[in-house]
């Protein structure tokens, strides 16, 4: 009992920095109680969704944020960047957006 809590307060320490608030960026996890979850990318000008694969498993798929947003896992969205804080540890505070494409 004792080895498990300690295994599990080294698991948190791993994926938490109190310091920051922030987690490590996980593989997306596309399990049934997950499908309807967006889940954040090492870039935060992406992010992932689950839809159907092939043969009926769900897998990951990589978006693209619209153009002068990045993606906030807490807010499940995209973000303009004054309202984005990092999410992920890795995650430059100071992250530009992709730029629009110029309109010919």
């Amino acid at each position: 009992m004792k080895s498990v809590l300690i295994l599990s307060l080294l698991v948190v320490a791993i994926i938490f920095d109190p310091v920051s608030g922030q987690i490590q960026c996980a593989p997306p996890n596309c399990d049934f109680v997950n499908r309807a979850l967006l889940f954040p990318h090492n870039d935060p000008n992406l992010f992932y969704q689950c839809a159907p694969g092939p043969m009926g498993t769900w897998i990951p798929f990589e978006l693209r944020c619209q153009c002068l947003t990045l993606f906030y896992t807490a807010r499940q969205r995209c973000d303009f960047p004054e309202d984005w804080t990092p999410q992920c540890i890795g995650h430059d505070p100071g992250s530009i957006p992709t730029p629009c494409d110029p309109r010919p």
